[in-house]
């Protein structure tokens, strides 16, 4: 049993395990001028057998209705991801509402592992141009002021282009924020395969889980157990990395995945941080829908590097 991925670009995989298809996220049209595969449409999607949400943000959860109506895949995600869907018709009996601590068995060999995470600091500031650039400060922010931080950012999203204000208005469906971010463990006969679709984690969670291959957003200021990491994204991914154990990582949502809104990431200079600061786990950002081996050629054995994740915020 061989498992491949393919990039849909943000934070959408489609991961194959032998004769089972599984997308992480759903996220699959683009607005014009975003990068992706071209002609990409969730509606073209004919094969899925569970589709794993980590959040319920437009650009992760929008698709996984059609996709799900169209090819009867199971959805597993949290309590909101489940509200939305039900809303778009997906039926009841496709959908599997979890907020971590659960195991589902997907197939004869393949089984998912859910754990609560959390998202980006959408208040705090970050440099996404400069993944070395230490970010301090953003700490102890109050829930409204944080509230209102993140409604004027999504409500900028509109002021670009008349096709951006179309994506939007396409793409809303009522979601109430995030739903609670959740992070997954795909268990295959090659091996773990870790999902997370945004840059935050609980501490004690993450040094209790374990993986081979691990898939890492970039984009964001990181979110340490409810507080704004302090210090650089490199430092953040790194520790993550270490913690899991990872032996190769893939990275995502590091691409202009809305067009100019929000241009491309730093991806060398994170690739690089890894090169220097982490050399026994392999950086990778892996071509868009490219069948990417995800366990070809790992060496056995590895396990946990020195460090490990940094102490919550005070």
């Amino acid at each position: 049993m061989r498992s491949t991925l393919d990039w849909y670009g943000c934070a959408t995989f489609r991961l194959r395990a032998g004769a089972i298809t599984i997308f992480l996220d759903a996220y699959v049209d683009r607005v014009a001028g975003a990068e992706g595969p071209p002609g990409a449409r969730a509606d073209q999607i004919a094969a899925c057998d569970a589709i794993l949400i980590g959040h319920s943000h437009f650009d992760h959860i929008w698709g996984a209705e059609r996709i799900a109506k169209r090819t009867g895949a199971r959805v597993v995600g949290s309590y909101e991801t489940v509200r939305i869907l039900a809303a778009q018709g997906v039926p009841e009996a496709q959908l599997l509402p979890v907020s971590g601590g659960e195991t589902l068995r997907l197939s004869k060999d393949v089984s998912v592992e859910v754990y609560p995470a959390l998202h980006s600091c959408i208040w705090a500031g970050y440099n996404d141009q400069d993944p070395d650039f230490c970010c301090l400060g953003d700490q102890h922010v109050d829930y409204f002021d944080r509230r209102a931080a993140e409604m004027h950012a999504i409500a900028g999203l509109a002021e670009f282009s008349a096709d951006l204000r179309s994506h939007m208005d396409l793409s809303n469906q009522g979601g109430r924020g995030d739903g609670g971010v959740l992070c997954f463990v795909v268990q295959t006969p090659e091996g773990r395969l870790f999902f997370k679709d945004t840059p935050g984690h609980w501490s004690g969670i993450m040094r209790g889980i374990r993986a081979d291959v691990g898939i890492l957003a970039t984009s964001g200021r990181p979110n340490i157990d409810g507080e704004a990491a302090q210090g650089s994204t490199n430092e953040f991914l790194v520790s993550e990395a270490r913690a899991l154990g990872l032996k190769r990582v893939i990275f995502c949502h590091h691409d202009a995945w809305l067009g100019p809104v929000f241009p491309r990431g730093n991806i060398d200079g994170i690739l690089a941080g890894f090169a220097r600061d982490l050399p026994v786990c392999e950086p990778l950002e892996i071509p868009y829908c490219s069948g990417f081996g995800v366990f070809d050629g790992l060496a056995s054995g590895g396990g946990r590097t020195a460090g490990g994740l940094p102490e919550a915020a005070s």
